[in-house]
């Protein structure tokens, strides 16, 4: 399967859906088709103009994985309550860490533990709390952390669970 990381490398960019769509000369509707891994394939022409304005690789935005990737013997509860344990395990002692990181996973852990949602919904909630709170720039995630975050990401789309047509890493989707 061919997963899209768009909304990942936009977010990275700190860039709009409405900006990209512009830039690169398609609807924002494409866009959003695009980015939440609904279209049926992209022009070369397109991820080149996508590649310039995010100034990335092609495989920054396209990733091969096989459909077994995820550990089936784990539930995407399990796997999200280990990576939101695990990185606030590995920030809160961290004394120049953005406090904001830590209450955002300090408040996955609490909806984790009262089940009151799908770990996918508290997945993305995680991911665009602590993205929002980089974007501040008081503090950056060291690379396991990175990966553990994109796990997130992954997970937030996993067992079909169904977004809106913005997808997981719309901003709006935040503790």
């Amino acid at each position: 399967m061919i997963k899209i990381n768009l909304d990942l490398m936009m977010l990275k960019k700190k860039i709009s859906s409405k900006e990209l769509a512009q830039k690169i000369g398609i609807t924002p509707a494409n866009l959003s088709i695009l980015k939440t891994g609904k279209a049926k394939g992209i022009r070369f022409a397109t991820l080149e103009k996508i590649c310039e304005v995010l100034d990335c690789q092609p495989g920054d935005i396209l990733e091969y994985q096989r459909e077994d990737v995820t550990d089936t013997k784990k539930t995407v509860y399990e796997q999200v309550f280990e990576l939101v344990d695990s990185m606030y395990n590995s920030l809160v002692d961290e004394t120049d860490f953005d406090p904001e990181v830590i209450k955002v996973l300090m408040t996955a852990g609490k909806y984790l533990n009262e089940k009151k949602m799908p770990p996918q919904v508290i997945a993305a909630k995680t991911v665009n709390g602590i993205i929002l709170a980089n974007m501040s720039n008081k503090s950056k995630l060291d690379q396991t952390n990175s990966e553990r975050l994109n796990q997130l990401l992954i997970l937030s789309r996993s067992e079909g669970y169904k977004w809106s047509s913005v997808g997981p890493t719309d901003l709006g989707v935040q503790f």
